[in-house]
């Protein structure tokens, strides 16, 4: 029965790929998730205001 696993699967993972991400890309995505929290700060706020009034 082992052997018959062991020839099913490898004993190691294959290796993910690897994905080159340029620096611009990676400032972009963090320029979007700041402006979204951002944006969920200030609609929470907005919210907040709304419930008191």
């Amino acid at each position: 029965m082992l052997n018959k696993d062991q020839d099913r699967y490898p004993q190691e993972p294959p290796q993910l790929p690897q994905y080159d991400i340029s620096p611009d890309l990676k400032k972009l995505v963090i320029l979007f998730i700041g402006v979204m929290l951002t944006n969920f700060l200030i609609a929470g706020v907005c919210a907040l205001g709304m419930r008191v009034i």
